[in-house]
């Protein structure tokens, strides 16, 4: 295969390899765990690795099908917050659906059932189905790590930002401002947990400067980068053109 706008397409090939091996790796380990022929410290430990290790093989695949599409257009912008989630035909019914989800709710309701998996391996099938546009079964995924681990940052903080993302594409005002400060109680528990959570200070970021807040997510975006923030989320601000957004915003009178 040949490059495409500095994208070696070979290592992208190599690279969805990978990911297919090692999730076939994890399906395998837990073929073997159900058989009896792994003890369970033995097989959490080799499932978190696979995790970790498959997680950073698709955000890699995800920054390069992103470097072929372009990320400098208003478009790729939009493309850029599908990082997480895709934006896709009936987000906006997800998100209702998700309203009437958060409302009805109790407080002891289970959601996914037993989970049996690690919170890692759990989080990253949640992001999963969110990856695949699927927000209104990645939330209530969450919910069933959260039932668990109330005080499991990533699952609050992702919780926010896939509340967040129902609202793209909607003309119901009533609806993404619904969304937009139950996404917002979500970022805030999740600064209550762990004040300098990288990701949660870039969502904040992110849907601060949405909102015609441009002070607020300068704040924000100071915060993150001084938290050593891992590098799939820096390429998260940088594909966002984050920083340079803010600074026009500020500059245009519009930062509050």
């Amino acid at each position: 295969m040949t490059a495409s706008r500095g994208v070696d397409l070979d290592a992208l090939a190599d690279l969805e390899e990978e990911r297919d091996f090692l999730l076939r790796s994890l399906d395998d380990l837990e073929v073997e765990f159900e058989a009896g022929d792994l003890e369970p410290d033995d097989y959490e430990t080799l499932r978190d690795d696979y995790t970790v290790r498959a997680a950073a093989v698709i955000r890699s695949i995800e920054d390069r099908h992103l470097d072929l599409e372009g990320t400098q257009s208003e478009t790729s912008w939009v493309r850029t917050l599908a990082w997480v989630a895709a934006t896709v035909a009936g987000l906006v019914v997800a998100g209702v659906v998700l309203v009437q989800f958060t409302g009805e709710r109790g407080e002891g309701d289970t959601i996914t059932g037993e989970i049996r998996q690690s919170p890692r391996q759990a989080l990253f099938d949640c992001q999963n189905l969110a990856g695949q546009g699927e927000l209104a079964e990645a939330i209530p995924c969450l919910d069933g790590i959260l039932e668990s681990d109330p005080e499991n940052v990533e699952a609050v903080t992702y919780r926010g930002w896939y509340l967040y993302l129902a609202t793209r594409g909607s003309d119901d005002q009533a609806l993404v401002d619904e969304l937009t400060g139950l996404a917002w109680i979500q970022f805030d528990r999740a600064i209550e947990i762990e004040p300098e959570f990288p990701d949660a200070r870039a969502f904040r970021a992110i849907v601060a400067l949405a909102g015609g807040d441009a002070e607020k997510a300068e704040a924000e975006l100071e915060v993150f980068e001084a938290s050593n923030p891992p590098l799939d989320m820096t390429q998260l601000i940088d594909s966002f053109g984050l920083r340079d957004r803010i600074a026009e915003a500020l500059a245009d009178g519009s930062g509050s």
